[in-house]
């Protein structure tokens, strides 16, 4: 499909290195205005600068929250939840009721194996915002209760527990709100979630409800959420066997 520019950029600049580097930029950026499959290469780069110019102004302003919870966001998202937690400890203090800080805390809590303080915040997170986070704190409640479920089993040796079927019930009604938010990565996580603890059928329902909501979308929605689609559909299909 490419062979015939590269030919002639190859005639136009008589180096077929140079001629590779330039096809590859203008896939990057066709990709990255049209296709949306590409993570933005430039990111990576854009979140540690940005982490340093946090790191110096949390010099300076050692006790601004703002400051706090944005640095520790960063560095949930760039997948140091034992970094990110203290910095997040902070601004929950300090921001009282804030419902971006209570979930980031939240999901950080769950991520190092806090289940139980994880699920606190962010059913504090939602009382306070319940579209917060486009959904994503309803995964992670039921990570965390999937996960406090477990232990509580293993510490009853095996006999029934009675919070046991709340608990399904309350992921039952976690599931129902995901999928009222229409968001084909929160669909996708929420998935994911499910197929990890064994509840396949619930599964299959989330990655199916994220292709429907993909396939419904408009356009420029589509190439936001495309690669969340992919993995959606990739995952139906691995858990339909």
């Amino acid at each position: 499909m490419y062979y015939p520019f590269y030919l002639l950029l190859n005639m136009i600049m008589s180096n077929p290195l140079l001629a590779i580097l330039l096809l590859i930029t203008i896939y990057l950026l066709i990709d990255k205005r049209f296709i949306g499959l590409i993570p933005d290469i430039t990111r990576p780069w854009q979140r540690r600068k940005r982490l340093r110019q946090l790191r110096e102004l949390e010099e300076l302003r050692p006790f601004d929250s703002a400051t706090q919870l944005e640095l520790g966001t960063l560095l949930f998202e760039m997948g140091k939840p034992q970094e990110a937690l203290p910095h997040l400890e902070k601004a929950v203090a300090k921001m009282d009721g804030h419902a971006g800080a209570l979930y980031t805390y939240g999901a950080v809590c769950v991520e190092l194996g806090e289940y139980a303080k994880g699920l606190a915040a962010l059913q504090q997170a939602i009382a306070v915002r319940p579209e917060v986070q486009y959904g994503m704190p309803y995964v992670y409640l039921t990570r965390a209760a999937l996960q406090l479920n477990k232990q509580l089993a293993a510490e009853s040796a095996g006999n029934a527990d009675p919070s046991a079927a709340d608990d399904m019930l309350r992921i039952d009604e976690w599931i129902a709100t995901v999928m009222r938010f229409g968001n084909v990565e929160t669909c996708y996580r929420m998935g994911l979630v499910l197929q990890q603890a064994g509840l396949h059928e619930q599964a299959r329902s989330l990655y199916q409800e994220a292709i429907t909501i993909y396939r419904k979308s408009p356009s420029f929605a589509r190439r936001q959420a495309r690669r969340w689609y992919f993995r959606a559909r990739s995952k139906f299909n691995s858990a339909s066997k």
